[in-house]
């Protein structure tokens, strides 16, 4: 993992706030193309497909080295599974640094929003990204991409991630993407630079889910079995006012949702069976 990436989120906030206090000025009338273009149009429930997120229309006038924005898709019908780096590096003495951080995109995933965060505007407190559908990312360049004093842009065209996605329903969503502020940014750590380079967003397209998918144990329906669905179950089971994916907490597969599920999820979350089922 590159280092930087290993350090504590506060340093990335710090970093974030170093490079929000430059004075920051238009840079190139032309954009910077951002796609999201999916790997399969139709799925059935429960397999899953890519989505490549592809810088297009880059060169070296133009670049960037940190970013913000959101992939957003209709949660009922897809969930993100996992995100991978794409293939828009640098290498500065010897060493790749990417233009994404796939281990803080899957943090992002599972990330649950606090009710009256204005980012994500439906969260109640208790709703992850990936149920929310929406996932932000913001990608903050390692300061030892570094040379004499300056840090360094992306000017390669390529692919800046990948998230792979699950059918959950049937149903149709776009996946698309948008940058906040509708721009990259690339900055110099020294502060003597900073550039804006126009993002032009292209949606993907649409893609169509047949027959639902059951994943036993997924009692909040985000595609992840967790100590969070066991949670919720316990929540369901003591009366709570809570919902509850049926068909994935049916544990046992009886045809009945009552407490023998609850059980059967206590003795896997304690480690004492090792699946669901009959």
């Amino acid at each position: 993992m590159k280092t930087f990436f290993k350090r504590a989120v506060s340093a990335v906030l710090s970093a974030a706030a170093v490079f929000t206090c430059l004075s920051v000025s238009a840079f190139a009338a032309d954009s910077i193309t951002l796609s999201a273009t999916t790997t399969a149009t139709e799925v059935k429930g429960g397999e899953t497909f890519d989505v490549d997120f592809v810088i297009s229309d880059n060169d070296a006038n133009k670049g960037f080295n940190n970013y913000t924005l959101f992939v957003n898709y209709n949660p009922a019908v897809v969930v993100p599974v996992s995100a991978a780096d794409g293939d828009i590096k640098l290498n500065v003495g010897g060493v790749d640094y990417y233009a994404s951080n796939a281990d803080i995109i899957n943090s992002q995933i599972s990330y649950v929003p606090a009710a009256g965060n204005t980012d994500f505007p439906t969260a109640d407190g208790t709703l992850s990204c990936a149920q929310l559908g929406s996932i932000k990312i913001a990608y903050y360049i390692d300061p030892n991409v570094n040379v004499d004093n300056n840090l360094q842009s992306y000017t390669d065209n390529g692919k800046l991630f990948t998230m792979t996605f699950k059918g959950v329903a049937t149903g149709e969503s776009d996946i698309s993407v948008s940058v906040v502020g509708d721009n990259f940014e690339a900055v110099s750590n020294d502060a003597a630079i900073a550039k804006v380079t126009p993002v032009t967003t292209v949606a993907s397209s649409k893609v169509s889910v047949s027959g639902s998918a059951i994943l036993l144990g997924d009692a909040n329906g985000d595609g992840i079995v967790n100590r969070a669905d066991y949670v919720l179950l316990s929540k369901y089971f003591s009366g709570q006012n809570v919902t509850i994916n049926e068909g994935n907490s049916d544990v046992n597969q009886d045809g009945t949702l009552n407490r023998a599920d609850y059980v059967m999820c206590s003795k896997y979350f304690a480690g004492a069976i090792s699946s669901f089922g009959k």
